[in-house]
């Protein structure tokens, strides 16, 4: 499969058919547990980087004030890590179990990563306005010229 996929697009990085492939079949091989093993393992290294991440953001919107950076960090590893292997149960057997199960890790998301998930919104949300606003003042200015 992956040399099918490489041979059909070689500038591809991502092979989506062998993933598509290995995830079907990995669900068939291995129990819950492991399962559950492998993808902590996987997603390990990513959800403590996206950790050190999000701590390197709320730092930057002085918003760590009296918080303990070690165990601040290590909070949300935790949940990043819940939240990775359960976006990829998901991905591997999209089922009513794995559905509920990505739902229940949200919900209990750390509020200071609510906080700065809304503060990025209210952003991008604030940029989005402003892009538009300049649309219109150019488009209008063209056509008083």
């Amino acid at each position: 499969m992956e040399f099918k996929d490489v041979t059909k697009n070689p500038l591809l990085k991502k092979y989506n058919n062998y993933t598509a492939f290995e995830n079907k079949k990995i669900v068939t091989i291995l129990d819950e547990q492991q399962l559950l093993r492998l993808l902590t393992e996987k997603n390990r290294k990513n959800a403590t980087q996206l950790a050190y991440e999000n701590w390197d953001e709320l730092e930057a919107k002085e918003m760590t004030n009296n918080l303990d950076k070690k165990q601040t960090i290590k909070e949300f590893a935790i949940y990043l890590l819940n939240y990775l292997v359960a976006t990829d149960r998901l991905k591997m057997n999209k089922n009513a179990t794995n559905i509920f199960y990505k739902r229940d890790v949200e919900l209990k998301k750390p509020d200071l990563l609510k906080q700065l998930d809304e503060i990025k919104k209210t952003e991008q949300s604030n940029k989005n306005t402003k892009n538009a606003l300049n649309g219109k003042k150019i488009k209008n200015y063209n056509k008083l010229i």
